[in-house]
């Protein structure tokens, strides 16, 4: 049996590297980001068995895309994630996994928030989306 996260993820974060041009970090980012960047964050991955083929299992993976925009505190720039956020679902949607098939994609939800740190203002949309996969 073969686990799908390794290839997901660096499919993932790849395709979302070369589309958006941003940073892309697996569930951390580094401490000192600059003020009045942008960044995504792959994270919260998951998966399933769902379907069982002749020789093998058909996996469901779940990921969410967190996409950040870190502003001067008191400014909110929603229109910034709003774009990248085009991006990241068109990228998505023409994602390749290597060693796998790629049988379904589901975007699940998109939710969109603004966060009050001490010294500045985060406009987030966390994205989520399903894989539905096939070993190759």
């Amino acid at each position: 049996m073969r686990n799908p996260n390794k290839q997901v993820r660096k499919a993932v974060v790849d395709a979302l590297k070369t589309t958006t041009g941003l940073s892309v970090y697996e569930n951390r980012v580094p401490i000192d980001l600059p003020l009045n960047s942008q960044y995504i964050l792959v994270n919260s991955q998951s998966k399933r068995q769902i379907e069982r083929s002749k020789s093998c299992w058909d996996w469901e993976s779940s990921f969410n895309i967190d996409i950040h925009s870190v502003n001067e505190k008191g400014f909110s720039h929603s229109v910034t994630v709003d774009d990248i956020e085009e991006l990241v679902l068109n990228a998505i949607n023409e994602i390749k996994v290597d060693t796998w098939h790629v049988k379904g994609r589901e975007f699940v939800d998109s939710v969109s928030n603004v966060v009050e740190l001490p010294d500045h203002t985060v406009n987030r949309i966390v994205v989520v989306y399903n894989l539905w996969l096939a070993e190759q």
